[in-house]
């Protein structure tokens, strides 16, 4: 239903597309449907909406340490069982290896636990898929060929008996912190050239691509330094609970922290430079990409010189603990972009919410569950999707749900 409506703050006339009634939005003061979320900006409406709620994923707090919906923020809330259950079955195969003795495998295995989630999340969503294959699968593969080129370098230079200086220079806390920076350094490179594709021009896409390539380049960094074991034979004997702990370092800890960081530090470049925000000084130092960039190198080295002093169990905790700070760091750059991503676009024809099914106004923020239209499947934003969903009207608040 269109009809005219009341004026907004500055005095222009909007319309009323969905809802018997309008209010004025308390925190962006625009005129918008009164449903249990403002369309435009996300905020509350009503008293059984909650404050303080993760854009992507309303009903999770902001600062929160929440893996799948902080690395996979387009992932359909029914579909995160499935993804947590192959996380479990992973880790199980990966334990099971090591108890058997067949280190070699665990080895390979854990390092591709975290890039095969992030896969199938691709395939899950179907993200992206407008895009250039061959641009995305090479901003990918740059993860695995800094990995992979930096972890020969670093394996060469500790067995070469002829490069003895050099080979110092990789071992100690210097060693680990330098190897790590530039890692992520040249890992960054790959996403940021996406930075003025066309196609990639939300807070997300820099997250997304960050994020997988950190996660790429820390497993591969991790299969290739450790390459010696893999021609010690399949069972080459040892006791598997230090095992254990290192895989679980190798395979997780250490990816989600490279994917957080690094998807951070791009998030801020495209909060930056792509972002459609007026006052971008409202998103304080997280959209500042030279602070982003010194957050990281601090929150990296804090990692490598832990695992350097407190190896196995130690540098494990210490991994795990900044790779937390790293989530959370992750989720508010995020949740930040959404909010400023409410431009001045009218609020347009009525779209089905592939996060809660029901209708609601074609804007930035789902009226009736709050997440961020932006933090859905591309494929559910199209023309396509708004025209699939152009019947039936939605209900006012207090009404049935039509989509049920």
């Amino acid at each position: 239903m269109t009809e005219g409506g009341p004026e907004d703050p500055v005095g222009e006339p909007t319309q009323r597309v969905i809802g018997e009634g309008e209010r004025i939005c308390p925190h962006c003061g625009e005129s918008v449907p009164h449903l249990h979320y403002c369309v435009r900006c996300g905020t509350p409406l009503d008293e059984t909406a909650r404050r303080h709620e993760f854009a992507a994923h309303p009903g999770e707090p902001v600062q929160a340490v929440r893996l799948f919906s902080t690395l996979f923020p387009h992932l359909p809330r029914d579909a995160y069982a499935s993804f947590r259950y192959a996380l479990l079955l992973a880790v199980v195969a990966v334990a099971g290896l090591v108890l058997a003795g067949f280190y070699p495998l665990a080895l390979v295995a854990a390092a591709i636990v975290v890039p095969v989630l992030f896969v199938l999340y691709f395939i899950e969503v179907d993200l992206y898929e407008r895009a250039p294959l061959t641009v995305i699968g090479a901003t990918l593969a740059w993860g695995a060929l800094v990995g992979a080129g930096l972890g020969a370098a670093g394996r060469m230079a500790a067995s070469s008996g002829v490069a003895e200086g050099t080979a110092s220079l990789m071992a100690g806390v210097p060693g680990g912190v330098g190897t790590a920076l530039l890692g992520a350094a040249l890992a960054t490179l790959g996403p940021l050239a996406l930075i003025r594709h066309r196609a990639f021009d939300d807070v997300l896409d820099g997250a997304t691509f960050g994020a997988i390539s950190g996660a790429v380049y820390a497993s591969a960094f991790g299969v290739v330094r450790s390459s010696d074991l893999l021609g010690a034979g399949l069972r080459p004997g040892g006791d598997p609970l230090p095992w254990l702990v290192r895989l679980a370092t190798l395979g997780l800890a250490q990816p989600i922290l490279l994917a957080a960081v690094i998807g951070s530090i791009c998030a801020a470049f495209w909060l930056r430079y792509r972002a459609p925000v007026s006052d971008r000084s409202a998103l304080g130092w997280l959209g500042l990409p030279a602070l982003a960039i010194v957050a990281g190198a601090i929150l990296l080295s804090a990692s490598a010189a832990a695992r350097v002093v407190f190896p196995l169990l130690g540098g494990f905790v210490a991994t795990g603990i900044v790779a937390a700070i790293g989530l959370v760091w992750l989720r508010a750059t995020i949740h930040l972009g959404l909010l400023e991503e409410a431009n001045e676009s009218g609020i347009g024809p009525p779209t089905r919410c592939a996060n809660c099914g029901r209708l609601t106004p074609g804007h930035t923020f789902c009226g009736w569950c709050g997440v961020s239209l932006q933090a859905l499947p591309r494929s559910t934003r199209g023309p396509a999707a708004v025209a699939a969903a152009a019947t039936p009207p939605v209900a006012p608040p207090d009404a049935s749900d039509p989509a049920q």
